[in-house]
């Protein structure tokens, strides 16, 4: 008993410390690419970037396969109740 709750302490500490390291290495990569974004003049996005969006949306079906039309579809209720106002 005594070990179980030892090792459930250990791995707390541990997943506390891998999420940490992951929000600081996520920091140090978007600040300077937040930086030299702000600093350009000319539009940023390509483009491809329409294709890029359809590949991604592709690949994104292929993968979780029709399923996925129902998160969409859940999503645009949620934003259907937002904006409609209240009868009463």
């Amino acid at each position: 008993m005594a070990e179980q709750v030892v090792e459930r302490r250990f791995l707390a500490r541990v997943e506390g410390e891998i999420g940490v390291v992951d929000v600081a290495r996520d920091q140090l990569i978007a600040i300077p690419c937040h930086i030299i974004v702000r600093q350009r003049d000319e539009c940023m996005a390509p483009a491809v970037t329409g294709f890029g969006i359809a590949t991604g949306i592709a690949v994104m079906l292929m993968a979780f396969g029709p399923s996925v039309i129902f998160l969409y579809q859940k999503r645009l209720q949620q934003y259907n109740r937002k904006e409609s106002p209240a009868s009463g």
